[in-house]
């Protein structure tokens, strides 16, 4: 940038009207998204993608008193569900259905790493790269809205925590980190609980350290008080694993975890599927052009390669996991869309400032276009959802226990009408399927309980792909050996908890269960009344049902 060109953008001090109108514009753009986001939720209590309705549920039975991996069996590791049982409390506290106050904590986490790296960035970096700050934070927001079903998941969340950490650190290597302690603790710690919570997301923020190692040749900015509270939460939340439960340690670290490392794959596709459909090719198209055109940029500042490192590096571990599932790719769809907003509010700033000389417009003009320009669109947008929801099909919240109404394709499931003619909110099922879906979001959303401690039944899809795929080694083996406890535990729960209905997937699921003949042993007291989407469909028997609650209630007299 030439001297005439840093004198025309940049402000002439920190106390400089442009400058401080640039955070104004920052901070009221944030807020028209935040209003956006919360008024979705109103308008869509039950909407929610099926892993965070997986997690929510969990954190829903932590909250109930129930120890992971002991009452309760998933193959993630559980820092998300103590992170969701903040939205599983609230709910609880205000009556709000558990997936709206999820939603609303969404939006919190939005707003919190918005505000904050707006704050960070204006506080005390460069004046010069003032420009770039708003497009900057505007891209943290914005990638939300193109997520509207995958909102929420675990590298949705990780991105909007980490980036204030990220800014901060950027800072540091800049000279320009002198903030206060408890701040510098603070996104320390929001920073370190989005690093842990997947062990895929270490790579780029390790990698992002490294290039700045590598660029400045120097080691003391890595030891500072924000970089050691992120570690130690990793520490603590490691350490964590140690002082629970034995039961719960011994089947995580000594089951789930080995396990799931060997039989991951199961679900592996191929590298054409990985990049080749349009939502992940333009993906790849938008970081390779953003990421090119970010080094043409690196002079006007620094935020550029730092970001575009975190961007090139988040696509290892979207290639490590090798599944193709699109949310995987999140981070670095994220940080691609913050460095291409940069690049293009940085060409609109150069046209605005040709504009300027041939009108004499005014800056303010300009700078506040933008939050004017969000306020349109989200006043439109939430017009047409509106109009949408209104016009759409409705499901009656009195099913299950709330007041009010919601699209009833918020919750659309080919189990819908099974369900709710044979249960009412608070009884449980069992959904043995190979997969987080069909069970999740509908679970969650019906607020029923699960009928088995396994929440689903992806466990034994691993355990076969160890079978089939790895050396036959007593270690393997020893882990295959599970297959029997896991199948005989689905039974025994079935029997104790007598859920209303038990779903069964036909293939691969069946063909696992069948040479334990799980039905004719386990679901006597059922009775098959349909087959929807190659599942079979189990019916308690009422009869079973009432001498069930017969039993109970002699024994709980005995006890007297």
């Amino acid at each position: 940038m030439t001297e005439k060109e840093a004198a025309e953008l940049k402000p002439e001090s920190p106390g400089d009207r442009t400058f401080a109108q640039l955070r104004l514009a920052c901070y009221l753009t944030v807020a028209v998204v935040v209003a956006r986001l919360l008024y979705t939720s109103i308008l869509h209590p039950l909407k929610i993608g099926w892993d965070p309705a997986l997690h929510l549920h969990a954190a829903i039975l932590i909250t109930q008193g129930r120890v992971p991996y002991v009452d309760m069996f998933d193959v993630n590791p559980p820092l998300i569900w103590y992170l969701d049982t903040i939205p599983a409390f609230a709910a609880k506290w205000f009556a709000l259905h558990p997936t709206q106050a999820f939603g609303f904590f969404l939006t919190f986490l939005i707003g919190l790493s918005a505000f904050l790296c707006t704050y960070l960035l204006f506080k005390r970096g460069n004046k010069q790269e003032a420009i770039f700050f708003l497009p900057f934070v505007i891209g943290i927001c914005a990638f939300n809205f193109f997520l509207r079903f995958d909102f929420g998941q675990r590298e949705d969340i990780f991105v909007l925590l980490y980036m204030p950490f990220f800014v901060l650190r950027w800072l540091t290597w800049s000279g320009r980190g002198q903030f206060g302690r408890g701040l510098k603790i603070a996104v320390g710690i929001i920073g370190g609980l989005g690093v842990c919570l997947k062990p895929y997301f270490l790579i780029p923020a390790a990698l992002t350290e490294l290039y700045y190692v590598l660029d400045q040749r120097r080691l003391k900015p890595l030891i500072t008080t924000e970089t050691i509270a992120c570690a130690l939460v990793g520490f603590a939340y490691m350490g964590h694993f140690f002082l629970a439960p034995q039961a719960m340690r011994e089947n995580y670290l000594g089951f789930i975890v080995p396990a799931f490392q060997l039989g991951y794959n199961f679900w592996d596709c191929s590298l054409a599927a990985m990049f080749s459909p349009p939502d992940k090719r333009n993906v790849f198209f938008l970081m390779t052009g953003a990421i090119l055109l970010s080094l043409a940029m690196r002079r006007r500042s620094g935020l550029f390669l730092p970001l575009a490192i975190f961007c090139l590096t988040s696509n290892i571990a979207y290639l490590i996991q090798f599944k193709g599932w699109t949310y995987h790719n999140q981070p670095v769809f994220a940080s691609a869309l913050m460095l291409a907003y940069m690049l293009a509010g940085y060409l609109i700033c150069l046209a605005f400032r040709e504009l300027k000389k041939m009108f004499s417009l005014s800056s303010s003009l300009f700078i506040f276009c933008v939050p004017v320009i969000f306020l349109g669109y989200g006043i439109y947008d939430a017009a047409v959802d509106t109009i949408d929801t209104f016009q759409s099909e409705k499901f009656d919240l009195d099913r299950i226990g709330y007041s009010g109404f919601c699209p009833l394709k918020d919750v659309e499931s080919s189990f819908l009408d099974v369900v709710l003619d044979n249960t009412r909110p608070g009884d449980s099922v069992v959904f043995m399927s190979n997969g987080v879906q069909p069970e999740y979001p509908f679970v969650t959303q019906l607020g029923l309980k699960p009928g088995s401690r396994h929440l689903h039944c992806v466990i034994l899809s691993v355990l076969q792909y160890i079978k089939d795929e790895r050396p036959d080694t007593p270690f393997n083996r020893a882990l295959y050996d599970h297959t029997p406890e896991i199948i005989r535990q689905y039974g025994e729960d079935i029997e104790n908890n007598k859920p209303e209905l038990v779903l069964i997937q036909n293939s691969p699921v069946g063909d696992y269960l069948e040479p334990f003949q799980f039905v004719s042993k386990y679901l006597k007291d059922y009775k098959q009344i349909d087959e929807i989407d190659s599942f079979r469909v189990f019916r308690l028997d009422p009869l079973k049902k009432l001498q069930g609650f017969d039993a109970g209630n002699s024994q709980n007299v005995t006890g007297q």
